[in-house]
């Protein structure tokens, strides 16, 4: 090994990349980064451990871009995105001699909630940074780091962005997310409709990919380290 850097992001994620001479047996030093990764585990939040911790081998160097893009402007960048995780990821993945791939654009479909502050302020609520249940998790319940929450998306000048603890629970399917009760019923009545709007959205705004100047989205692939290019 030569050396080791990381890097970690407010929504939760951690990356370290441990880099190797050249000429290393790149099958061995993978067992051996797993060997130490499985060694660490016990020592991970009980929800780390529960998503898992990825171990794979690649080149540092991408060794080429794929776009993709709608000729007529039928698909934002959105779309495109959305639609390379869920139908070229994997496929690309699969084939001989790619070590990773990375899909740029604005990410998956997400359910975003935007506040009303004076609703809020009418009903004497507060968002809240951190969740606490008062009783012990379901199995289907689980407790994970949220994106980043945004003011205005329009208006990026107002933007006010902080990252919130919340808990995913499977809810019935007669109720929508926007009748969800967030206030006792023994006080007034409040749903998330009442004091957000909710639409369907990006899962992220913090990165955009163009072609040409027009919406599109991008795969980075990443080639194995004995993999020829070719």
């Amino acid at each position: 090994m030569i050396y080791m850097s990381s890097m970690s992001t407010s929504d939760g994620s951690y990356t370290l990349t441990v880099t190797f001479r050249i000429g290393t047996d790149a099958d061995k030093a993978q067992i051996l980064v797993q060997n130490r990764v499985t060694s660490a585990q016990p020592a991970l939040p009980q929800s780390v451990q529960t998503q898992g911790v990825q171990t794979a081998k690649r080149s540092t160097s991408i060794l080429e871009i794929v776009a993709l893009s709608s000729p007529d402007g039928r698909y934002d960048s959105l779309f495109l995105s959305n639609y390379a995780t869920i139908n070229l990821l994997d496929e690309i993945a699969r084939v001989d001699g790619v070590g990773n791939v990375s899909v740029f654009g604005a990410g998956q479909y997400a359910m975003r909630l935007w506040l009303d502050p004076q609703k809020l302020q009418a009903r004497k609520l507060v968002p809240c940074r951190r969740h606490q249940r008062r009783q012990p998790a379901k199995p289907r319940n689980r407790s994970r780091t949220a994106r980043h929450s945004a003011r205005a998306e329009s208006d990026r000048s107002s933007n006010t962005r902080s990252t919130c603890r919340a808990s995913s629970m499977t809810l019935p399917s007669s109720r929508t997310s926007s009748s969800r009760p967030i206030r006792p019923a023994a006080a007034r009545m409040t749903r998330l409709r009442d004091v957000a709007r909710i639409e369907l959205g990006a899962q992220q705004y913090s990165q955009t990919f163009k072609l040409d100047g027009q919406p599109a989205a991008g795969l980075a692939i990443f080639q194995l380290p004995e993999a020829n290019a070719l």
